[in-house]
Parts: structure tokens; C-alpha cells; sequence
């Protein structure tokens, strides 16, 4: 018995020393596998992190800078740029792959389209090192791109996410703000200001008002009265609700003139001013403070501006609607 006990424990110690020794060969095995990978892809750019971008497609150029972790418009620092939308942008042309590279002769760069480039891309590295990438010409039903770096005599094959990946609509770069979460345990006070006219919703007034109605029906046996309750909520809840229960939908125009905003119906003499005063998630007193202008063609969508942010957005009519009907009650 003393024997068998002695052959399965070594049998065992077997087992996890090929156990141990299975999962560093794997470990080892796909450490070289992804190195092979990584050697193998052909980097036209490879940068960690940039410092500023700039692209253009010979009629529109957009640049942007990157400084204490944040993106901002080169020729407009206050716009609220989204960063995530272009980080995303960024981080392609940081470190752009290629599909292949050109051999051969390539010396002549207009049978690429690389003399007169349909858009070219500018990086600068975090050291300040600053790259060009020219785009040329497009093959294969637009899947492809030659491009080169003005570093470099080569000649490669993008795939043309490199040219999707631009956004020329700066609309489309502007960060969407979002209206304040408000509940009956948050919100403090709701102002709306139009001229010299400003009028305070507060949940003192949140209370369900009751209203009693009386029917009388009368019959040749016996008269009588029927009273029956319904419950109605106040002026503040209809307008917090409304607030609540809507969103920003997206930007109408990142950058508005003087008569554009006039159109709007956003002028300081023109437009309503909403103030929700409410407390955030750390207990701490906040107000966030938009202006309402006139609504689109259709009706449905209203023109905003959010205090401290010169774009203008779009929400639903039918929120502003709700908001002056609870405003006005109190008249």
C-alpha cells in the first residue's frame, strides 16, 4: 500500500511539472507570435503621442492642438472639441499602418498622384518632430491610396480608412453637452427669463394639487352627488420633467455668426434664458444655464446655446413647449 501511496504522489508531481511547463511553452509561444505580428506590420508613422494635427483636402484645413491631455481647434481654443471622436482621429495617423510598400521604379510621383496630393496630413510628435503624410491617388474601386511621407522616398498602399477617418465638418467635432439628470431630491429652483419678466419654480410648489369635481344625477326615485379626486402634479415637477425626459440631439453650428444667431432667434434681446439650479452628485449646489431661440422650419426642433459654449444645438421643440406651459401656470 506504502508503495502505491509513493507511485501516485509522484505520478502527481509529473502532472504539475508538466502543467507548469505547458503554460510557459504557450506564454513563450504567443509572445513570439505577437512579436512576429507587430515586426510585421509596416508603420508609414509611429508615433506614441502628438502634439498638434492638421489635415486638408485643398479646400477645407482643420488643425487641431493637444496639450494637458485635452484637444483644442487651433483657430478657436474655446470650442468644446469631442475627444474621443478625435483622439480616435489622432491616434490612426500616430501610427498609420500600410498595407505594402511599392517596389520598383516609382520615381515619378504624378502616376501616383502623389505630385498634386488630394489631401495631405501634418503630425507633430511629442518632441516636436513634425511629419507630412501625402495622399494620392485612389485604385481598386477607392478601397485603396498611395501615399508617402515628405521624409521619405517610399511609396505605399493605405486603405482608405485613411481618408474616411478626416472630418471636415467641424459640426461633427464639437462635444454635445448634456442636460443635468434633475429629480424631486436634486433640483432646487427652475427660472426662466425672458425681457424683464423672470419667473421661479421651487419645490415648495412640487406639492400634488387636488381638484374636486361634482357630478349631480337626478332620477324620478332619488337625487344624488358624486365627488371624485384626481391628482395632478404642480408647475415644478411638469417642468423638471420635462427637462428630464429630454436631450441635446446634436449641433447645428459649431461656430454661429452674428446672423446666424439672429435666425436662431438667439440674440441676448430675443432669446429665454432657463437656470436650473440643482445639487451634483457630491452634495455640491450647481447651475447649469441655457438660452432657448426660435424652432427650425418643421417645428420640431428648438435652436440652444449652453452658457460659456458659442455652438448652437438642436432639442426638442416639444421640451420648450412643456417647459414655458409649466412656467406659465404660475401666471
Amino acid at each position: 500500500m506504502k508503495k502505491t501511496y509513493v507511485l501516485l504522489g509522484g505520478v502527481f508531481l509529473l502532472l504539475i511539472a508538466a502543467y507548469w511547463g505547458l503554460k510557459a511553452y504557450n506564454t513563450q509561444t504567443t509572445a513570439a507570435e505577437t512579436a512576429a505580428e507587430e515586426a510585421a506590420v509596416i508603420y508609414v508613422t509611429n508615433e506614441e503621442t502628438l502634439s498638434a494635427l492638421s489635415y486638408t483636402n485643398g479646400t477645407e484645413t482643420l488643425a487641431f492642438d493637444f496639450a494637458d491631455t485635452v484637444w483644442t481647434y487651433h483657430e478657436d481654443d474655446a470650442l468644446q472639441i469631442n475627444q474621443t471622436t478625435l483622439q480616435s482621429v489622432a491616434a490612426s495617423f500616430a501610427q498609420l499602418a500600410a498595407s505594402r510598400e511599392l517596389t520598383g521604379d516609382t520615381d515619378d510621383l504624378s502616376d501616383y498622384g502623389l505630385d498634386d496630393p488630394a489631401y495631405t496630413l501634418s503630425i507633430t510628435s511629442s518632441d516636436g518632430e513634425t511629419t507630412d503624410i501625402l495622399i494620392g491617388d485612389s485604385f481598386s474601386s477607392d478601397a485603396y491610396y498611395y501615399g508617402k511621407t515628405d521624409t521619405s522616398e517610399t511609396i505605399y498602399v493605405l486603405d482608405a480608412s485613411v481618408v474616411t477617418n478626416l472630418v471636415f465638418d467641424l459640426n461633427e467635432l464639437v462635444e454635445i453637452p448634456s442636460l443635468p439628470g434633475l429629480t424631486t431630491d436634486n433640483t432646487v429652483t427652475l427660472t426662466r427669463s425672458l425681457d424683464d419678466e423672470t419667473i421661479s419654480l421651487t419645490p415648495d410648489t412640487a406639492a400634488s394639487a387636488t381638484e374636486e369635481s361634482e357630478s349631480t344625477e337626478e332620477s324620478d326615485i332619488e337625487e344624488s352627488t358624486e365627488s371624485s379626486t384626481e391628482e395632478t402634479t404642480s408647475p415644478f415637477e411638469d417642468a423638471m420633467t420635462a427637462i428630464a425626459s429630454s436631450m441635446i440631439y446634436s449641433t447645428q453650428t459649431a461656430q454661429p455668426t452674428e446672423d446666424e444667431l439672429k435666425t436662431y432667434g438667439l440674440t441676448k434681446d430675443s432669446r429665454k434664458t432657463y437656470t436650473l439650479t440643482y445639487t451634483d452628485d457630491d452634495d455640491k449646489e450647481t447651475t447649469f444655464v441655457f438660452y432657448a431661440g426660435s424652432n427650425d422650419e418643421e417645428d420640431t426642433t428648438t435652436y440652444i446655446q449652453v452658457k460659456g459654449n458659442e455652438s448652437v444645438y438642436l432639442v426638442s421643440s416639444s421640451m420648450i413647449e412643456d417647459l414655458d406651459t409649466a412656467f406659465d401656470e404660475t401666471n
